[in-house]
């Protein structure tokens, strides 16, 4: 086990928040000369990375909100996702034998959509907020590192305990968890036993994303049923991770 003191865990921030934002400048025109492959799904990342540390932000009492930011990144994030969703439904639907000419008639126009999220003066009108949000790091209290800490572990604790577990409840706690991992990773927290689960999720909405697109298909609901089972393995490590949480002793943690 490594600690780490509130004051290491403020320049983590503002590094993970500079890499962020190196990553979005780098990747945005790429994306927008080519909206689609492992750019697109590079730059959706970092994007998620940038709302979790923007967020972090947003916990200090008396700093700013970031609400136009935010916007802006969920905006963007969300025309990033629809490319993403059409463009792993194509290859699933190959993989599993299901025509998908309309698949693709409708990722052109969520492409066209996507660039015009990515046109110049909207880069350059996200490029400055970020940077203004990164000037407020400074000022960051330290102390509500550990609060948002022990707040996400038990969120996590209470999403894993629901028992009814629809395809509805699935896509909601990967949302959860897909949010608690970039936020402890934004502080320099491990998330091992998170990511293995989050890419089960992640498979499993894809292929609950292909079903609603193209309809019920018994080869995709026999593969749900074996990522069901996989998942079902996962929770108790995750579960052990998610009961960690405690009262941290000054300003170092585990």
């Amino acid at each position: 086990m490594s600690f780490r003191s509130n004051s290491q865990r403020k320049i983590h921030l503002r590094e993970f928040l500079e890499t962020q934002a190196e990553a979005i400048h780098f990747l945005s025109p790429r994306v927008f000369l080519c909206p689609g492959g492992v750019s697109l799904h590079r730059l959706r990342v970092a994007l998620r990375r940038m709302q979790a540390a923007v967020w972090l932000l947003r916990q200090s009492p008396r700093g700013p909100h970031f609400e136009k930011l935010m916007r802006e990144l969920a905006s963007l994030g969300g025309a990033l996702g629809k490319v993403r969703e059409l463009d792993v439904a194509i290859k699933d639907a190959g993989r599993y034998g299901i025509g998908c000419a309309g698949l693709r008639t409708r990722r052109e126009k969520a492409k066209d959509k996507l660039r015009g999220q990515l046109a110049e003066p909207r880069r350059r009108r996200l490029a400055k907020r970020i940077a203004e949000a990164l000037v407020t790091v400074d000022a960051f209290p330290p102390q509500i590192f550990g609060e948002v800490r022990i707040r996400l572990h038990h969120k996590l604790a209470r999403t894993l305990e629901r028992k009814n577990r629809s395809p509805h409840d699935l896509h909601r706690l990967r949302i959860v968890l897909k949010k608690i991992r970039y936020l402890l990773e934004s502080m320099g927290r491990g998330t091992g036993p998170l990511r293995k689960m989050q890419r089960i999720l992640g498979n499993f909405h894809d292929l609950q994303a292909l079903q609603e697109l193209t309809g019920p298909k018994l080869s995709l609901a026999k593969r749900q049923v074996s990522l069901r089972k996989n998942l079902n393995l996962q929770v108790p490590p995750v579960m052990r991770f998610a009961l960690q949480a405690r009262p941290e002793a000054g300003n170092a943690s585990v």
